[in-house]
């Protein structure tokens, strides 16, 4: 059921301005995970992220200067995207498209709490009101149910 549900999140399309920008590490890995394969000789995901980092790590402020630049300049077009009228709208539509299929795969249990008052006050309740006075019945494990009074 869990993985249903996260099906149908993922297929609900973003618009290629929603998505986040890079960082600088991640613009660098892009353009020399092939250098990287070919120097491990091996194309293995943990691998290659693990020698990338190292790399990364090793790389002189004024290599990394450019990745930092080009990660800076999405990042702020991103945002004045996102703070524009037509950028908030299409965030919000995605969010409501991803609520509504998340919502497919809500047990009916989860209704909201004043639905629920409105239909069956006490359904699933093991201890039921007797009568409009404060006394509650609670279910005895064994025999007769018991009466609480207040």
């Amino acid at each position: 059921m869990k993985k249903t549900c996260k099906a149908a999140v993922k297929a609900v399309e973003k618009d290629d301005a929603l998505k986040k920008p890079q960082s600088a590490f991640w613009i660098w890995l892009d353009e020399n995970r092939e250098k990287i394969v070919t120097m491990l000789g091996s194309a293995k995901v943990p691998e290659v992220g693990k020698k990338g980092g190292e790399m990364w790590k090793a790389l002189s402020d004024a290599e990394r200067q450019p990745y930092e630049n080009r990660a800076r300049e999405q990042k702020e077009a991103y945002d004045k995207y996102i703070a524009s009228d037509e950028g908030a709208a299409k965030l919000n539509a995605f969010k409501e498209a991803t609520n509504a299929a998340r919502d497919q795969f809500k047990p009916k249990s989860e209704m909201k709490e004043d639905e629920e008052e409105e239909s069956f006050p006490h359904k699933d309740s093991p201890r039921k009101r007797a009568n409009s006075s404060n006394t509650i019945v609670v279910p005895a494990k064994r025999g007769r149910a018991r009466l609480c009074g207040a």
